[in-house]
């Protein structure tokens, strides 16, 4: 059995010392860190295979530093320890990309069956690695280098050796659909056909033809006999994008054909059998679709074999920046002009705005942008599309009027003041933030009296009446 180095981040030091007896006797090696700081020195000089990281530290919280360790050591694999762990930070830890999140009162036999689990997962991935053809999946088309996303680039990849149903969720404009034809190419279908089908342009009457076919007669217009979507897929892989909105009724006969792989065009009197993967995708919540008996539960169901969440643009740091260069290098390419530089400026403008239309947002405002520049070599911030720009705008009033770092609650005060493509007027601008500010101090005031209207009038050094008014608007709402 190979020995590996495994760190254990904890200032407790019963912790340290109780999880360093485990580790050597499981023949491995222990290193024991009591902060955040101490640890990244560790991990920064060892590159260990697992991190014990516990929670509340002396300089820092373990779940919000858990993003830094996993891009700073991206074969680790991370256990958090807690021993005041709640439900959301389990939730937080496991969608940032731990292995799992356990108690501190956790028998030390099942610790160490966590341990050589996670080891084994350890040695997949450096395999993975130093596998040329596994390393470079996906690679030409799904661009991106943080932590979540390139966890679902990794279930991607091994999804793609099954022939399992898989379910695609995310925010549109995530990618999902490249996904799926990425999945497809690396799968031993690859070599049939990728039929695509956008559930939501289904007409609900004429759904079961589009997906099953039709028989000659089988309604007025039905002059001869068509094949469907279901067919074409056959030996292939079929992609719903958007299955959420698949009808109800079609929903139930679908069910079937994915149960038995057979199916019956609209009009027909004999079944076919139809051998096709499935990958299905949506922006929708299904589950609570079912709920509300708007998608069938069966379905849902069956549908949970394989999941993976795509991450929406925002939560993928400077892969954004990433994708941008990547977008303008293909299209000043395919206009036959010199690549175009993005400046310093530009770059932190794209940092900063949300992309709540994710990927696909981004490349228009780059087609936007290098067609702007026009001749010019560098792409800057007043090429970009107007939204973005009154963005970035408000965005930096609000961080200078709250007197420090912007963070998200500045970021959605500002889109909620950019979704117009019209930039105010100075007054109503002015108008806008200032009645903002208003709340925000009053609120605040409020909050240090402890509500004493004495107290407050005494703060703000305003009247009564002009007290109540403020109280009543702002903080009464």
């Amino acid at each position: 059995m190979s020995r590996d180095t495994i760190l254990i981040i904890d200032d407790d030091l019963g912790i340290q010392y109780a999880l360093g007896r485990m580790v050597e006797k499981l023949g491995h090696a222990a290193l024991l860190a009591g902060s955040l700081e101490q640890g990244r020195a560790l991990v920064s000089a060892h590159a260990p295979a697992v991190i014990f990281l516990d929670i509340f530290l002396p300089d820092g919280n373990g779940v919000e530093a858990l993003p830094d360790f996993c891009a700073g050591s991206p074969l680790s694999e991370i256990i958090m320890i807690t021993g005041l762990g709640s439900q959301d930070e389990a939730e937080r830890a496991l969608l940032a990309g731990a292995y799992d999140f356990i108690s501190k009162n956790t028998p030390m036999e099942e610790l160490g069956d966590i341990v050589a689990q996670a080891l084994e997962r350890h040695r997949a991935k450096r395999a993975d690695r130093e596998d040329p053809g596994i390393a470079a999946f996906g690679e030409a088309l799904l661009v991106g280098g943080s932590t979540e996303f390139r966890r679902s680039v990794n279930l991607a990849r091994q999804f793609s050796e099954t022939d399992s149903n898989v379910l695609l969720l995310g925010e549109t404009g995530t990618g999902k659909e490249l996904f799926a034809e990425t999945i497809h190419a690396n799968s031993a279908r690859r070599d049939h056909p990728f039929v695509p089908v956008d559930c939501a342009s289904l007409p609900e009457n004429l759904a079961p033809s589009i997906l099953f076919g039709h028989a000659r007669g089988a309604f007025t217009s039905a002059s001869s006999s068509r094949e469907g979507l279901m067919a074409k897929a056959d030996k292939g892989t079929l992609f719903l994008d958007e299955i959420g909105e698949l009808p109800l009724e079609t929903q139930k006969v679908f069910l079937r054909v994915l149960q038995e792989r057979r199916f019956r065009p609209v009009g027909g009197t004999r079944e076919q059998p139809c051998d096709f993967r499935l990958i299905a995708a949506t922006n929708q919540d299904l589950q609570a679709l079912s709920e509300q008996g708007a998608f069938r539960k069966d379905l849902y169901y069956r549908l949970q074999t394989c999941v993976i969440t795509l991450p929406g643009l925002r939560r993928r740091g400077d892969d954004v920046l990433v994708l941008a260069e990547r977008f303008v290098r293909d299209l000043c390419e395919k206009e036959e002009q010199a690549v175009k530089v993005c400046s310093e400026l530009f770059l932190k403008t794209l940092r900063m705005y949300p992309w709540r239309g994710n990927v696909r947002e981004l490349r228009n405002a780059m087609e936007f942008a290098v067609a702007a520049a026009r001749n010019e070599d560098e792409l800057c911030v007043h090429h970009l599309p107007d939204r973005i720009r009154i963005f970035t705008a408000k965005y930096k009033f609000i961080q200078a009027s709250k007197g420090g770092p912007a963070g998200q609650d500045c970021r959605e005060a500002a889109l909620s003041l950019a979704d117009s493509t019209r930039f105010p007027g100075f007054t109503e601008y002015k108008e806008t933030m200032g009645a903002q500010l208003e709340r925000e101090y009053m609120r605040t005031v409020h909050s240090v009296a402890h509500g004493d209207i004495r107290a407050m009038m005494e703060l703000t050094k305003l009247s009564r009446s002009r007290c109540y008014a403020l109280v009543k608007q702002y903080v009464a709402d």
